[in-house]
């Protein structure tokens, strides 16, 4: 898609930097607007504003929504949420964003930071977003997790989360929340349960998250 714009303003004789000051001389994206509400012909402060800048300025405005509403659904919890699943202090331990057939998966790893007492484990939150090109792919797979998984012990349904939703604990080494919203799943597990670990904050939280989407 960007090669797409520059080819485009290539076409239309538009050089970089005529829009380079629209969006470096702050505020830009208010500028933006402007240019999107203006006639034909305009000038905005000394720039003259043509019906060809105001397609640029459409293709830049909606790049800007795309990413800024994109980072706002996409982000890994954050150290106080994780920190409230686990109580105890935790860091971030891992951080990855990957597509794999279609799939766009971000996940992250907050891993809690032991004090070397002799009670305290090795303990993991694991969170994977899971992004499907459709909301039908993404039943299907939410309906696989359930066939490979049903019968198993301390696995039930979760009402009042997103379309669909499991959860599941032995109590003693995991506690996993699975939500289906639309064409997005969202796993929340953490490996290694401590007396510390709080599956009240963490349906807190899940809830939060998926509500948001």
């Amino acid at each position: 898609m960007f090669a797409e714009c520059s080819g485009w303003f290539y076409r239309q004789k538009l050089g970089w930097s005529t829009l380079k000051q629209l969006l470096t001389n702050p505020p830009g994206f208010p500028k933006l607007l402007i240019i999107l509400n203006s006639k034909t012909i305009q000038t905005v402060n000394g720039l003259i504003i043509s019906s060809a800048m105001k397609k640029i300025a459409l293709v830049l405005y909606m790049l800007l929504v795309y990413f800024i509403s994109y980072g706002q659904n996409h982000p890994c919890i954050s150290q106080k949420e994780a920190e409230e699943i686990l109580g105890r202090p935790a860091h971030l331990s891992m951080q990855k964003t990957e597509t794999i057939e279609n799939i766009v998966k971000y996940r992250c790893t907050w891993s809690m930071i032991r004090t070397g007492d002799a009670e305290s484990r090795e303990s993991n939150l694991y969170y994977l977003f899971e992004e499907y090109d459709k909301t039908a792919t993404a039943e299907k797979s939410f309906a696989h997790i359930i066939s490979q998984n049903e019968g198993m012990p301390g696995l039930y349904r979760l009402p009042g989360f997103g379309d669909e939703a499991i959860i599941q604990t032995d109590s003693m080494n995991f506690q996993l929340i699975i939500v289906r919203k639309s064409d997005k799943i969202i796993r929340i597990k953490v490996n290694k349960v401590t007396a510390t670990t709080s599956m009240k904050e963490m349906k807190t939280i899940t809830k939060k998250i998926t509500d948001s989407l």
